[in-house]
């Protein structure tokens, strides 16, 4: 790891063993879908604002360093400027109506081969499904192939996004566990097109059907629910049938429980 990011190594053995010893075990899932080297996004679902950070930066594959989303804004102080640096974080400029300038850090983190971290969804909740997903993630992703086609980037496959659910069999319980889905990555080959396109609104366009295809990723691998009732109701019926969640196959528990 650079000595530039010293203190993201720090955090993470933190959260290593704080995950060590609140969880009694963190499964992840579909791990091969995730790229040992070059340009990623990682779309993560987000119910818990402090956790799942943690829980994605501790058991990602290869251990990669994840560079999160921050305010531009808190960089202009050289100290802060290199705690969150040094800690794996990209300035974004959500002020900025130039959507180059706006993910000027995340591009020039792409363009090293890095891999960056966000959570769609933009805030962490407690609801019984999936909130809406924003397009954040998807313009990054067509923004970054733009720069790389203009710039005349060439070699790999180019940006991917690999989808990863965090899934918590009792998030509030104490020595329950995770499960960290991993969907297969998406290409911006079937997106690319639309989005270089001049005709009006082909970009916007784009970017939402990239959007929803990270939506049905994200949705497949969790637990949703139209309402509490129904999501109670689902958990009465699953622990009638396994008294101890514990003897669930975690490989199973979010088919079982969203059945």
């Amino acid at each position: 790891m650079s000595d530039s990011k010293v203190l993201h190594s720090v955090i993470r053995r933190i959260a290593d063993w704080s995950l060590w010893s609140f969880f009694t075990e963190v499964r992840v899932i579909g791990g091969e879908h995730v790229p040992l080297d070059g340009p990623i996004i990682v779309t993560a679902t987000h119910h818990n604002m402090m956790i799942d950070p943690a829980i994605l930066s501790s058991k990602f594959p290869h251990r990669r360093v994840l560079h999160y989303w921050s305010k531009a804004s808190l960089f202009a102080n050289p100290v802060l400027s290199w705690v969150l640096h040094s800690s794996g974080n990209i300035p974004v400029d959500r002020k900025s109506k130039n959507r180059q300038d706006l993910f000027r850090g995340t591009i020039e983190a792409l363009a090293r081969g890095d891999a960056v971290a966000l959570f769609p969804e933009g805030t962490s909740y407690t609801e019984p499904r999936i909130m809406q997903v924003k397009d954040g993630a998807a313009w990054a992703a067509l923004e970054y192939t733009k720069w790389a086609a203009e710039n005349g980037v060439k070699g790999g496959p180019g940006v991917r996004i690999i989808p990863a659910a965090i899934v918590y069999t009792n998030k509030s319980k104490y020595r329950s566990s995770v499960i960290m889905t991993f969907g297969e990555p998406i290409s911006m080959d079937e997106y690319k097109e639309q989005f270089f396109s001049d005709l009006e609104g082909a970009p916007r366009a784009a970017a939402k059907r990239l959007t929803r295809a990270i939506e049905r990723e994200l949705v497949e691998a969790t637990i949703n629910a139209p309402d509490w009732d129904t999501l109670y109701s689902a958990r009465m019926a699953r622990d009638l049938l396994w008294e101890d969640e514990r003897s669930i196959d975690l490989e199973e528990f979010v088919t079982i429980s969203q059945t």
